[in-house]
């Protein structure tokens, strides 16, 4: 699958084919530089960078994370700046707001139903498409209903807003949807049998088949960013907390509660 190259034969055909040198170029991060000429029916790859004499000459291969690395290609790359695990989310049908939560779903063209939202690598580690399911997933049934029914008044987050991290539908929104993503990524994270220095160790061992290191590698790199993701929630979830303190009004000046206790009159 990796080797079938889809190369012009016509302005709406393609054939399958190898390309020989270009073919047997490595991975590297980098952007893609190669074309198709097809004045003069020729590959063109231009270098991500300078080459040395005797360097070995590398491309990029593309957005994909190491699963997909892995499964098509037979190799993980610890250094993946394009690296994410796939959470997969849904909406439960036995939730009583399910009907609301799936109508706004559709109309930010997402799947009420149970998909996969990317956990990316990197300081910022939330998709904007799981941001926005999760801000769906989280608003309650007055924050859904006034999307629904009433839409046009101007201190509502509009949904176009619902990917951008600094939009806030409401502090509570924010308290749980980060409490409920903090959740699940620990479910996960609890699921392996080892910790990554463990598996550190057990990557040093001179005994393991290439396909066996790499799969080590594979479940290295991806609970790092599961770890690094569940360190970002928990971070988020403080701030929505602190946010929330700040805003909730200073109880008022009234009788200590013993005193109204003994001046009520029991009917």
């Amino acid at each position: 699958m990796t080797r079938q190259n889809h190369v012009p034969i016509s302005d709406t055909e393609n054939i399958k084919a190898l390309i020989p040198m270009w073919d047997m170029c490595n991975h590297s991060n980098g952007k893609i530089e190669t074309g198709f000429d097809t004045e003069d029916s020729t590959c063109k790859s231009y270098a991500i960078r300078s080459f040395a004499k005797d360097d070995q000459v590398l491309i990029f291969y593309g957005k994909r994370n190491n699963a997909d690395l892995l499964f098509h290609n037979g190799f993980v790359f610890p250094d993946n700046q394009h690296d994410y695990v796939n959470l997969h989310l849904g909406v439960s049908k036995s939730d009583k707001l399910y009907a609301m939560k799936a109508q706004i779903m559709a109309m930010v063209g997402l799947d009420a139903s149970a998909r996969p939202y990317p956990v990316c690598c990197g300081s910022n580690p939330i998709s904007p498409e799981l941001l926005t399911f999760l801000r769906i997933f989280s608003m309650d049934h007055d924050e859904l209903k006034i999307r629904l029914f009433n839409p046009e008044r101007k201190q509502v987050l509009p949904l176009s807003n619902l990917p951008k991290p600094e939009s806030v539908v409401s502090n509570q929104n924010e308290i749980r949807l980060w409490n409920y993503l903090h959740m699940r990524l620990g479910l996960i994270l609890a699921q392996y049998k080892t910790t990554i220095q463990e598996d550190d160790v057990l990557l040093q061992s001179k005994e393991l088949t290439t396909n066996a290191k790499n799969c080590l590698l594979l479940r290295i790199t991806e609970r790092r960013i599961l770890q690094n993701a569940l360190g970002y929630a928990e971070e988020k979830l403080q701030e929505a907390k602190k946010k929330l303190d700040e805003t909730t009004p200073a109880p008022q000046n009234c009788e200590p509660l013993a005193e109204k206790v003994e001046n009520m009159t029991i009917k």
